[in-house]
């Protein structure tokens, strides 16, 4: 038992600085990767990869050779099969760092002034009235807000247009029948971007079977950007909003509202939008 101390206060007065710092650096890296994949099929496959490392520490304890090599084999492909299946997932990582605020210091210097910000606050406003007015009449919309991650190339796929944003403007551009309704609009600095553009599709099995394809593409793109999407259901009038690759649903008109200031105006919003956006969904829950 003596012994058995003594070794473990020789290992841990053997741990240096450069060493802990070695194991923070390790434990966020972990953290943020599980914060990551949680709510993602990822999570699934994350399981698996844990459940063959054990049975790889097995299959050598009790000398199964041949199990052993096998499961060698395939965990040394390991990194090749984690940049495969994790693809979305990793870009989301990458662009959340390079979203960090230390690292963008310098953009934070050059926040809109107190003008700029009601002006946006007037761009919320006209989208929620847009919103409600199309899900009043069960008209299908389909709505992304850029936010840092730029969506060039999801506006290339759609029609350009570069006009301000107004609740007239989106309940038009979405008629059924028009050439643009049956693409998404695109936001970018409260101004309509483009319109009539196709997104990717979600393959989460998160989401609903009744969940049609605007569902999935709404998906989709909060999957790989950090946009903010908003849709309106045709069959049953429903809003809905997907960040970050999770889905809110029966957003009413205060919460609608709040979340859109948080989203245009944040400097002048006293709670941000992700509070709101986990507002949104307690209040779903508790209906």
């Amino acid at each position: 038992m003596e012994q058995t101390v003594n070794m473990l206060t020789n290992s841990f007065m053997s741990i240096g600085i450069w060493d802990i710092l070695d194991i923070g650096i390790m434990s966020v890296l972990i953290y943020y990767l599980l914060k990551l994949t949680i709510q993602t099929r990822a999570k699934q496959v994350l399981k698996g990869l844990g459940i063959l490392i054990v049975a790889l520490q097995l299959s050598d304890i009790l000398q199964f050779q041949t199990l052993s090599w096998l499961l060698s084999y395939i965990l040394n492909s390991g990194i090749i099969i984690i940049v495969v299946l994790f693809q979305p997932e990793l870009r989301r990582l990458l662009e959340q760092l390079g979203r960090n605020k230390i690292l963008q210091g310098a953009r934070d210097l050059l926040v809109a002034d107190t003008e700029a910000a009601l002006d946006l606050t007037g761009v919320a406003e006209e989208m929620a009235r847009a919103l409600q007015n199309m899900a009043k009449t069960k008209t299908g919309c389909l709505i992304v807000v850029e936010r840092q991650v730029p969506l060039n190339d999801i506006i290339e796929t759609g029609t350009r247009i570069d006009a301000r944003l107004t609740s007239q403007l989106l309940e038009n551009i979405f008629v059924v029948n028009t050439p643009l309704h049956d693409g998404a609009v695109v936001v970018r600095g409260g101004r309509i971007a483009a319109a009539g553009c196709f997104l990717p599709l979600s393959d989460s099995d998160a989401l609903a079977k009744e969940l049609g394809t605007r569902h999935r593409a709404a998906m989709g793109i909060s999957e790989n950007a950090d946009c903010v999407t908003f849709l309106v259901s045709e069959e049953t009038g429903v809003i809905s909003m997907t960040r970050e690759g999770q889905m809110t649903r029966y957003l009413n008109s205060k919460t609608l509202r709040e979340v859109l200031v948080g989203l245009f105006a944040p400097h002048i919003s006293k709670v941000s939008l992700a509070t709101r956006i986990r507002r949104a969904r307690r209040e779903r829950k508790t209906h």
